[in-house]
């Protein structure tokens, strides 16, 4: 793979969603990232880390090599061979456990361009329970 997501999801004691999201470009070319959705286990989006919220100008401002472009859409532009991780803000809400979806449409300066884009889907199961530890389910 030429293009990892690094997600981790996690549920606070006080009802909120927290976690880590952070991309790598392993390619010799840039990867235009246009949207990154979390999704609840029943299939209906939470937020999407980057158009909500101004997720582009955040990820933007944690390395001068990322840049974000406006047309034809809106989009990250990844370097080549760069990793970077970042944390998205707490997301209000009661949330249950279970599987969570995050799905990331990516594509190549082509691919953005024509406005058609790759769709990786990444699961990640929130454990929970009255602690708010996010470790301390079936699995850890």
């Amino acid at each position: 793979e030429d293009f990892l997501v690094d997600f981790h999801l996690y549920h606070s004691s006080d009802q909120r969603l927290m976690g880590m999201l952070g991309f790598a470009n392993g390619s010799a070319e840039p990867i235009y990232i246009h949207r990154a959705a979390l999704l609840s286990p029943q299939g209906g989006l939470i937020t999407d880390f980057l158009h909500d919220g101004d997720g582009f100008a955040y990820f933007a401002g944690l390395s001068t090599k990322i840049t974000v472009v406006e047309e034809p859409q809106r989009a990250l532009v990844w370097p080549p061979r760069t990793w970077q991780p970042g944390e998205f803000p707490p997301i209000p809400g009661s949330f249950q456990a279970g599987t969570y979806t995050l799905e990331i449409h990516y594509g190549s300066e082509g691919e953005h361009q024509a406005g058609e884009y790759r769709t990786l889907r990444i699961n990640n199961h929130l454990y929970y329970d009255l602690t708010g530890n996010p470790h301390s389910g079936n699995g850890y």
